[in-house]
Order: C-alpha cells, then structure tokens, then sequence
C-alpha cells in the first residue's frame, strides 16, 4: 500500500496531553474515512524503543477495513482495531495496532495499557456519552414523540370506550376485548318449534 507521505512526516506538536475532544475527533475521522494512517494529526513512523507511550483511545474499523501499523507493519495493511498513542519524548501522536508496541519495548506497553484499562474503568460511562453527544438532540426528540404518542394514547382510549358504552350504540367495548379477542353477538333466526330469536356468542381473534 501506498502511504503518504504527509503521513510519514513527524508531527512534534502535542507537547501536552491532547484533549477528549480531539481523541474523539479522530475516532470519529477514522471511521469515517477508514484510512488512519492518513489522520492529519498521526505520525506514521516506527516509534523508538524507548519512547515511552501513554494510550488516550481505543478504534474500530468497520468489518473488512485494516489498516497499518507504524510500529511493526508500516507499509501493509494488518488490523482492523487500535490504539491511540501519544508519545510524549517525541511529542507525537500514533494510530497503532492494539498490542503492536509490545514487539519493540514489552516492559512500556505493559505499563501504559494497565494506566489505559485504569483510566478506561473510571471514565467509561462519561466517553460513551461524550462520544455520542451528537445523537444527544435526536435521542430527545424521538422519547419526545414518545410521550406525546403515549398522552395521545391514553385521552383516544377512554374517549373511544365511552363513545362505545354510551347510548345509543350502548357497545361494551372493553368486556368485548379484554381477552385480546373481539367478541361479536349477533341475532339469528334458530331452528326453534316456535317462532323466536336467539342470541349466540362467537369468537374472532
């Protein structure tokens, strides 16, 4: 695959930590996209060993999409999962595959994914919220129809028995589906040795 070059080029600007905002920013980039390596904020070149990594994010791709690896596959496509690393000695930032730093310093990436699984645990409900915030507005507007349906639903259901119940259609409508069955009463002339009506009773689901 071809990288480019953009991509290769060192980007040493995060000389402090980077926000939530622009660790969702890219998430949202990538997915879009499907091409991490081409994130205007990554630097796609192979870490040194002892450039110490501090994970602020996780990615997916969608199913069938991979990306490289600058740590240990910078030229062909390997996972479809990553890590967003900031290294702070070279003041960069890297999309890296989940575990692929491991391969060059174990002892560093063991530290900096219990710090991640840490800070990960005690943020996790607050990320999943901000990382949704844009469906926030949605979300309310649809329990908002909702309620209105449900209001609707519960002045239609009385106004509906009564008009049924009241004289002159005199309809008990709810002793006639409370079952979850219409019941239906009809007249009919009977085989009867005298001349009468009866009234029988049917079920109709």
């Amino acid at each position: 695959m071809d990288v480019p070059e953009a991509s290769r080029t060192p980007k040493p600007i995060f000389h402090e930590r980077p926000s939530r905002e622009l660790i969702i920013a890219i998430k949202h980039r990538i997915w879009e996209t499907r091409e991490p390596w081409t994130d205007p904020n990554h630097t796609h070149t192979k870490p040194p060993r002892d450039s110490r990594p501090i994970y602020l994010g996780e990615f997916d791709l969608p199913r069938g999409y991979l990306t490289p690896c600058p740590c240990c596959s910078p030229n062909n496509f390997k996972f479809g999962a990553g890590k967003i690393a900031w290294f702070p000695d070279e003041k960069v930032l890297r999309l890296v595959g989940p575990h692929c730093f491991r391969t060059l310093n174990a002892e560093l990436h063991e530290a900096a994914l219990a710090q991640w699984e840490k800070e990960k645990n005690e943020t996790q409900a607050r990320d999943y919220l901000l990382e949704r915030r844009d469906l926030v507005g949605n979300w309310l507007a649809a329990a908002d129809g909702m309620i209105a349906m449900a209001r609707a639903a519960d002045r239609f259901s009385p106004a509906l028995k009564n008009l049924f119940e009241s004289s002159p259609l005199d309809i008990p409508l709810y002793e006639a589906t409370r079952n979850d069955f219409l019941n239906v009463w009809s007249d009919e002339s009977g085989p009867t040795t005298k001349a009468r009506r009866i009234r029988r009773s049917s079920q109709s689901s």
